[in-house]
């Protein structure tokens, strides 16, 4: 059934696949049909469009020329109704005419025949009876023509416009001539044009306009052809899908017929598979999770990804092409200017000339200032590439040189062909020279190929000494001359010199080069070596990991294997509870049939007869014990136990060393069992902790009782060491640094906003601080330190915007005098009360090396008469690196400063100011006078954690 649903359904899309092929190509053809159409009437369009242009010009055209033929006849019947033969005519100022027929002189004087001109002019009237009697007195042709030519220059433009018209019949291409020239100089009035000459162009423009109106005819008729086919085409095309698309309908309405016959069909089956796909969906997916489980348990591969070839240690970014030039940037790259490098490569001169820098950079790398290295010639690669050729020219040129070269003359060190040869061989100067075959001359080595070196200066004379001094090699001349007191030595002598420290130079190369080849193949035994313990590791690696995933699949079965046993005594037990509950069920229908078939189908006197028996049933049914639940399919589980752990050791499981050591030595993880010993050691050190914390803790209540009358608590009393001790330490002003010109301290110790009348001597007095620091700076004690100040504040008159009443705080030993106060300066940690321009009140300000930090108004009002109390806590604590501003009387933390560095000594800094406005006597808290309670305790110990 299935097969034949498919077969009609690949029918049927095979019926539609086809008619929608067959509606897309008429389609297709439709449209190329009207795109040809439209490209046509485009085209059609366009051409009319030119020819009607054409012909507008045209029109244009034969308009002006009419207007111009219309203007000559209006002249010359006014000419032709002139009768005073002898009246003057209008000179005009303008004789443009004559510099025409001037600058044309010589044309006229050898083309013009002076003849016929002179007679059609005298006929014209345009020369006179003298006029014409002067020019025939003269003999010659040249001078009737010269004289005819003057006369002319002197008459009006008239006169000349009846010279154009007679040579316009006789001498035509004078005219051309004169025409040209006078449109050159702007005077088209000079410019003739015969009616005869516009007839013809009139009929020209005429025939054109003819012969363009008939193309258009032409191309409209045969555009309203291609239109009429195309619609005709369009027409049948329309006709043919129409029938197609009727019939595909029909076949469509069928198919879909049989379509619907098997669907309904297939409905069924359809159902059924649905239900077992549901069915075997669920034991796919479980089985598939056991599949990728197991797999990855026991699938362990471990591929060998294949090694890079490691054969050469010469690197590819430092080869360089040993022939050429390595810059390459000039079009006009030479080889035979190459120039040597330091690094023994080459550069053509043109290319380092322009680059016009005096550093340039090397393809190998390295930088090379060209104006410390003049550049010597590179003879060997200008050698190489100059007998490298494959077919050498002939260099004797002759005229009778054909080209392919045969000999190579050794003397003149140039190549020959065979009739070069012989003329080379006949000459007196060089028929003793020696010759040889191209061929043998090929194979000889480059040196012998060499011809004898010249000088650079004197290019005939040969080179026969060298000039150590120069560096150079010069000739007979040149020792005379410039090079004559440079130590100069024969060639040959310093060659050989020259030649045997640069070969025991290459040897000492060969010797390194030995050197590198062999430390090269010990590293490829190192390599090979290395591979070889890599693949060992990796099999290793591959035992490990698959003994491991061996014992973890046995693991997998053993908890199988528990759970399906599991799962069958509890089978077992629900099979036995559901026979007893079938059974149960089968006697409680037969009695509810039975009833209600009573109830139907007797008199009520047989149904009372009935009924007891009936009851009895039903009541011996109720009795029926139903059986317990006693399977608990929720208490089921699989405990993880462990799972984290392992999860944990196989992350950390295994590592890659490169030491010597054995890996039994280099396996320092601890095993399950070593790690319950040390929990049984820890315990017992547990033990023995608690017993030393519970002796430390009742020595420390001892000792509370001792170091409390000394200022010295414990925050803390379950945790004893340094961290939990607070040390109220003893702070004193230091009288002797006291600023004062701006305060001092009274017979009660206290520092008071007031200048001093004594004035002790000393060196070592604040000048610009108002105040004073303590004697000391605050011990490194890595425990926290406490003191406190009381304040009374008497207010005369109110504070204006920013002005201080008082400042406590630390700072480096160098910050202590800079300014009135330490708030703005670095290596400074301080709180401050003053008049606050934020919240238009007292407040107190927390500043941090130069930065604020916060403002906290205070309860102080701003008004005369004002008095009040401040009593202020600071906690230092080096080991944390804390400051802790304390409100003793508001019993809170009004600002905690961090990352305090005290790594130089903090010394206390106490301020006091603004006397002619207010009164402040500040007085020091400290040691055992500080009342420390439980609560300020706690403050302490919060605002420190």
């Amino acid at each position: 059934m299935e097969q034949k649903v498919a077969v009609l359904q690949k029918e049927l899309d095979d019926s539609r696949q086809e008619a929608q092929h067959t509606k897309a190509e008429c389609e297709r053809d439709v449209k190329e049909l009207n795109v040809q159409h439209g490209q046509q009437e485009t085209s059609l369009k366009k051409e009319n469009r030119i020819l009607s242009q054409h012909l507008e010009q045209e029109k244009n055209r034969t308009k002006a020329v009419q207007a111009m033929l219309d203007e000559m006849k209006g002249k010359n019947e006014s000419l032709s109704k002139d009768t005073q033969p002898g009246a003057e005519r209008l000179w005009r100022k303008n004789m443009k005419h004559a510099e025409i027929i001037r600058r044309n002189l010589p044309l006229l004087k050898r083309d013009l025949h002076p003849e016929e001109v002179l007679d059609n002019m005298w006929s014209t009237g345009a020369f006179s009876d003298l006029e014409y009697e002067i020019c025939k007195e003269e003999d010659k042709k040249r001078a009737q023509t010269e004289k005819l030519l003057e006369i002319l220059m002197k008459k009006d433009e008239d006169v000349y416009k009846q010279f154009c018209v007679v040579l316009h019949e006789n001498h035509r291409h004078l005219k051309e001539q004169l025409d040209k020239k006078a449109k050159h100089e702007d005077s088209p009035s000079l410019v003739f044009v015969s009616e005869t000459e516009v007839q013809e162009r009139v009929s020209i423009m005429e025939q054109k306009v003819a012969v363009l109106q008939k193309e258009l005819d032409d191309s409209r008729q045969e555009a309203q052809h291609t239109k009429a086919e195309c619609e005709r085409d369009v027409k049948e095309l329309n006709v043919q899908h129409g029938q197609q698309e009727t019939s595909l309908k029909k076949e469509n309405r069928i198919l879909s017929q049989h379509l619907e016959q098997e669907k309904n069909r297939t409905k069924a089956v359809q159902a059924m598979l649905d239900e077992m796909k549901g069915k075997n969906e669920s034991l796919s997916k479980d089985l598939k999770d056991i599949q990728q489980k197991f797999e990855a348990l026991t699938v362990i591969h471990t591929d060998r990804e294949t090694s890079e070839k490691r054969d050469s240690l010469t690197s590819e970014a430092t080869l360089v092409e040993e022939t050429g030039c390595v810059l390459k940037t000039s079009s006009d790259c030479d080889t035979r200017q190459l120039l040597l490098l330091p690094c023994l490569h080459a550069a053509c001169k043109p290319c380092i000339d322009q680059l016009h820098q005096k550093n340039i950079v090397c393809s190998c790398g390295r930088d090379i200032n060209m104006v410390e290295e003049s550049g010597t010639v590179d003879f060997v690669r200008r050698n190489e590439i100059l007998f490298a050729k494959a077919k050498p020219e002939c260099e004797y040129q002759t005229e009778q040189c054909k080209g392919e070269v045969v000999h190579h003359c050794k003397t003149c060190n140039i190549s020959m062909c065979a009739n070069c040869t012989t003329k080379h061989e006949t000459t007196r100067a060089t028929f003793q020279h020696t010759v040889v075959l191209a061929e043998d001359f090929k194979k000889m080595p480059i040196q012998e190929r060499l011809g004898l070196s010249t000088c650079s200066t004197h290019h005939r004379e040969l080179v026969k000494y060298f000039d150590k001094q120069c560096n150079t090699s010069v000739c007979d001349v040149c020792i005379k001359g410039n090079h004559a007191d440079h130590g100069i030595k024969a060639l040959d002598v310093a060659f050989e010199k020259t030649e045997e420290s640069l070969v025991n130079k290459v040897r000492r190369h060969k010797e390194y080069l030995e050197k590198i080849k062999a430390s090269f193949r010990q590293q490829q035994t190192r390599v090979t070596e290395l591979e070889e313990r890599a693949d060992q590791v990796k099999k290793e690696i591959a035992d490990v990991h698959s003994g491991l995933a061996l014992s973890l699949v046995q693991r997998l079965k053993h908890h199988t294997q528990q759970i399906e046993k599991q799962v069958e005594e509890n089978r077992s037990i629900l099979r036995k509870d559901m026979e007893c509950l079938e059974t149960s069920s089968s006697a409680v229908l037969t009695t509810l049939r039975y009833a209600e078939r009573a109830m139907a189908s007797t008199t009520h006197a047989q149904f009372m007869d009935l009924s007891s028996t009936i009851v009895n049933k039903i009541d011996e049914d109720l009795l029926r014990a139903l059986p317990e639940d006693s399977v608990k399919t929720q208490s089921m589980s699989f405990i993880h136990q462990g799972h984290r752990a392992l999860h944990e050791l196989v992350e950390m499981f295994g590592t890659f060393s490169t030491s010597d050591k054995g890996v039994d030595e280099l396996d320092t993880m601890p095993t399950i069992k070593d790690l319950q010993n040390e929990i049984f050691i820890f315990k017992d050190r547990e033990k023995d902790f608690k017993m030393e914390r519970k002796r430390l803790i009742e020595n420390a209540t001892f000792l509370k009782d001792y170091l409390e009358p000394l200022g010295i608590y414990f925050l803390d009393a379950r945790k004893i060491d340094r961290s939990s001790i607070l040390l109220c330490i003893h702070l004193k002003y230091d009288k002797d640094r006291v600023n004062l010109d701006w305060v001092h301290i009274n017979t009660e110790g206290d520092l008071v906003n007031r200048e001093s009348d004594a004035r002790p001597a000393g060196e070592g007095r604040l000048k610009k601080y108002r105040g004073t620091c303590s004697t000391a700076p605050l011990p490194r004690a890595g425990c926290p330190q406490y003191w406190e100040m009381e304040s009374r504040v008497s207010q005369d008159k109110p504070l204006a915007e920013g002005l201080l009443i008082l400042e406590v705080g630390v700072c480096r030993e160098e910050q202590r005098d800079v300014s009135h106060c330490i708030s703005g300066q670095p290596s400074t940690w301080c709180m401050q009360v003053a008049q606050c321009t934020t919240h238009g009140g007292i407040c107190r300000d927390t500043w941090k090396e130069g930065k604020y930090v916060s403002c906290l108004p205070d309860t102080l009002p701003n008004t005369a008469g004002a008095a009040h109390t401040l009593h202020y806590g600071v906690v230092y604590d080096d080991a944390r690196k804390k400051i802790v501003f304390i409100d003793v009387k508001e019993n809170k933390v009004m600002s905690t400063l961090d990352n305090v560095d005290s790594s130089q000594p903090l010394w206390p800094m106490f301020g006091v100011y603004n006397s002619n406005l207010l009164t402040v006597s500040m007085s020091l808290v400290v040691g055992s006078d500080i009342n420390m309670t439980e609560e300020k305790k706690a403050m302490i110990v919060k605002a420190l954690s």
